[in-house]
């Protein structure tokens, strides 16, 4: 059985991914991916460097991108495979006819597409019409959590058997530091900060609560780049750290070490990255109750679940936390609980999961 995998956005954290799954899947693989892919040696994996519109402005970026996608197609007639498995489609259109050819080409090959979100990030409903044909085309749909598999079966009119529930693992961090910081009991927001995020209701809980905002013992550090209005709301020499740029991840580790608990009041997502390398780090969470952030729950409580994504439920989760900070080091410090967290999200798991579907592919 010989797979071919491919992901055009080979480079930071989905390289990682990539990197980490790849090496935990028995089979012999191609791995068809961006020239800034940053792995010389793969483990059992022929890497083919092709993608390069990352480097390209404009039209040409589209051009770049066709070009690549011609250059797959030559691949595919050269190998004789099982199971094509692509990560992320970049330009969904195009990349619909792609699959219609490969299809032409090699009729018998079984495709897999990992939806890692039910549509791209603030697309709103933009690509859900070619999502539709894309998720119904291909064999085989990835999906990281239960929530993932019904909104794509419901919303997109797609088989339950064809959607598979793997989870996403933990990201390697590159740097491990050690929390250096006895001043402050302190809350994280972290990420790319888009509306979708919530992070709008957090600064309104906080800045509107006297109890937290005056506060000496804790502070709130939010740390990423985003031009949001509610920005302008935070008052100067207050328990809030606004680091508003985009962060190496030297400094990304630097601020999770440092965190107590994270807070996480999505208005919407299928799987947050955010929340995995807070868990990692067995960091306990504040989530909404939306897609997959409550995934780990099922396995402990690691934190707390906002019954409401309103004001007022925030607010009481936050002052229940500063006013009982030992029952976040509980948490931290329960062994058993986070033994099963690691290993629900462990990559061998996964690895032999994703290997399993390949193989009952290839046999039907």
């Amino acid at each position: 059985m010989k797979i071919l995998y491919i992901d055009p956005q080979s480079y930071n954290n989905l390289a990682d991914y990539d990197k980490c799954l790849l090496e935990n899947i028995n089979a012999e693989k191609l791995y068809v991916c961006s020239i800034n892919m940053p792995y010389k040696i793969i483990s059992n994996a022929k890497i083919i460097k092709i993608y390069d519109y990352q480097s390209k402005k404009g039209i040409f970026k589209i051009l770049s991108y066709i070009t690549s996608q011609r250059h797959l197609l030559r691949i595919i007639k050269k190998e004789k495979l099982s199971v094509i498995h692509f990560q992320w489609f970049k330009i969904p259109q195009l990349d619909l006819e792609i699959l219609k050819r490969i299809k032409k080409i090699m009729p018998q090959v079984k495709i897999v597409h990992t939806a890692h979100n039910v549509l791209p990030h603030d697309s709103g409903s933009k690509y859900k019409k070619i999502y539709r044909k894309i998720y119904n085309f291909v064999d085989k749909i990835i999906v990281h959590v239960e929530i993932t598999k019904t909104e794509i079966c419901n919303e997109f009119n797609c088989e339950e058997g064809k959607i598979d529930v793997i989870p996403h693992g933990y990201l390697p961090s590159k740097f491990k530091l050690e929390n250096t910081n006895d001043s402050f009991f302190t809350f994280s927001f972290i990420g790319f900060l888009s509306d979708y995020k919530g992070l709008d209701i957090l600064l309104d809980v906080w800045c509107n609560t006297p109890a937290i905002l005056n506060n000496e013992k804790c502070r709130l550090v939010i740390a990423g780049a985003g031009n949001l209005p509610c920005l302008n709301t935070i008052p100067n020499d207050k328990n809030i750290v606004l680091e508003n740029y985009f962060h190496t991840d030297e400094e990304l580790a630097k601020i999770v070490a440092e965190t107590d608990v994270a807070v996480l009041p999505y208005r919407k997502i299928s799987q947050s990255g955010v929340l995995l390398t807070f868990i990692a780090e067995h960091i306990p969470v504040i989530v909404s109750d939306i897609g997959g952030l409550t995934q780990p729950f099922e396995q402990g409580k690691i934190g707390w679940i906002l019954e409401e994504l309103l004001p007022d439920a925030l607010k009481k989760v936050l002052l229940n936390v500063i006013e009982n900070p030992d029952m976040v080091n509980s948490i931290k410090h329960d062994k058993l609980l986070w033994s099963k967290i690691d290993d629900f999200y462990d990559w061998k798991n996964i690895g032999e999961k994703t290997a399993h579907l390949y193989e009952e592919l290839d046999l039907n």
